[in-house]
């Protein structure tokens, strides 16, 4: 793994972690329709089964204090990041089966400097983390984060097993006070 990824584990209690998926419910939407909204034919990573928010997550008055622990911990690495710094965020759901004809790899460089993926509920023992066209496979495990700089070009891994996957990506600016002495 390089030194451009982080990975941070243990981010909610047990209880605020399943707070979030129950919380998340009345928002996720068909992934087709969310990406047709914004004019994206079909879903970038090509999973044929998901489930996605609008990219305005951050907007959500009832997840400030989600968005407070994950910028505790993610500034424990030297940054000074606050809710003002999300360019775009949202959680989805997959089940892990991928159209590998649609499996494109992305970034996030046009949506932010950084990227957090959060890990609420993964697939037990299978592909767990993001997939990285640089290093691979980064395993993380649920309940942990990855942050990294946008221009990793990355993928969710497919699954063999057709179990719900949770993740939460935040885009972020660099904040504007943020000196980079690290």
């Amino acid at each position: 793994m390089s030194s451009e990824i982080k990975i941070i584990n243990n981010i909610f209690t047990e209880e605020q972690r399943k707070k979030l998926i129950d919380d998340v419910q009345p928002l996720i939407l068909d992934g087709i329709k969310v990406s047709n909204f914004y004019g994206y034919v079909g879903y970038q990573e090509g999973f044929n089964l998901y489930k996605i928010t609008h990219n305005t997550l951050h907007l959500h008055s009832n997840f400030d204090w989600a968005f407070d622990i994950i910028f505790s911990k993610v500034n424990e690495l030297g940054f000074n990041f606050r809710k003002k710094d999300v360019k775009s965020s949202w959680m989805n759901s997959t089940n892990g089966s991928q159209n590998k004809k649609n499996f494109k790899w992305h970034d996030h460089r046009r949506s932010g400097d950084y990227v957090v993926v959060y890990y609420m509920k993964m697939f037990p023992f299978f592909s767990n983390g993001t997939l990285f066209k640089k290093y691979g496979l980064v395993k993380a495990k649920q309940n942990s984060l990855l942050f990294f700089p946008s221009h990793l070009y990355h993928s969710t891994p497919s699954s063999p097993l057709r179990l719900e996957r949770y993740s939460w990506s935040i885009n972020l600016n660099t904040p504007k006070d943020f000196v980079n002495d690290i």
